[in-house]
């Protein structure tokens, strides 16, 4: 809290100390690295939090290059501080007017994860409106995000209303994506309506999308009718994939019953030994 008020305050002064920061020289970080065995680069991405958040507060602008600048020297931490920035815009503007820093940052992940944040929030505001300005991106790389962001948040208020828009969309990622997130977000909430929607759509890659959604949300509690629908994938790849996640997920849940399905449903050979095989972490 230190960092960020003096970098709300002087930007310029709490950057150059920060950029001449040496936790491991220097005797007053001791205490922390010694003996509360504190990360020294765990303790300069926490300072780099507030840092953040004080320049976001003060000149987004100049909050944003920087973060852009650790983007390139490596930091994984960027794409969440981005999120901060993106958070400290909103709060002296709407949402529908932050759209325009989200917009003028260069193109890149980074660009990407702004507006993406600034989308979900635009949802809060005015659904329909936030919905136009993601349908200009539905051919663009930033697509797959934005209209996922939408399509969940509004799928969350009006279901309905957000799955007809995303079916009027052109075909692609970002329309992939949007079903995907707003069946996933419906089907947590409302299965049955959910499931009568999907009986609904003709076929389609956006309701093999949907369908992926469905059928993840439900693996664990009805592994069964996750592999029904499942198996109507159109796209035999998205199928399979499909297959792999509602497998793995009944796994977790009934090792044997999901090791007797793979086996004799007939997947392919590559598909079961993913299934039953998972990586380490996933298992």
């Amino acid at each position: 809290p230190a960092l960020a008020g003096w970098a709300s305050a002087d930007p310029k002064a709490a950057l150059a100390w920060f950029e001449g920061l040496n936790i491991e020289g220097n005797p007053d970080f001791d205490y922390l690295l010694n003996d509360r065995k504190v990360n020294p680069n765990g303790l300069r991405d926490h300072l780099m939090r507030g840092l953040v958040q004080g320049l976001a507060d003060k000149d987004p602008i100049i909050a944003s290059e920087f973060v852009r600048e650790m983007a390139e020297n490596g930091n994984n931490g960027a794409p969440r501080m981005m999120h901060t920035i993106a958070d400290a815009v909103m709060r002296t503007n709407k949402p529908s007017q932050a759209t325009s820093w989200a917009e003028a940052l260069p193109d890149g992940p980074l660009r990407q994860v702004a507006m993406s944040r600034v989308a979900d929030r635009f949802v809060d505001e005015d659904p329909k409106a936030a919905a136009e300005w993601a349908s200009s991106y539905a051919t663009e790389p930033e697509g797959r995000s934005v209209i996922g962001e939408v399509g969940a948040n509004w799928s969350h208020r009006d279901p309905v209303a957000a799955l007809d828009w995303l079916t009027e969309l052109p075909e692609g990622h970002g329309q992939n994506n949007g079903m995907h997130r707003a069946l996933h977000d419906w089907t947590h909430r409302d299965p049955a309506s959910a499931s009568a929607y999907l009986s609904s759509m003709d076929h389609s890659p956006a309701k093999d999308s949907a369908i992926t959604g469905f059928s993840s949300r439900i693996a664990h509690d009805d592994p069964q009718a996750a592999i029904a629908w499942a198996e109507t994938i159109s796209s035999e790849g998205q199928r399979n994939e499909t297959m792999i996640a509602v497998g793995r997920a009944w796994a977790r849940k009934d090792a044997q019953a999901a090791s007797d399905w793979a086996v004799s449903a007939g997947l392919p050979e590559n598909v079961q030994q993913v299934i039953l095989n998972p990586p380490k972490d996933q298992r």
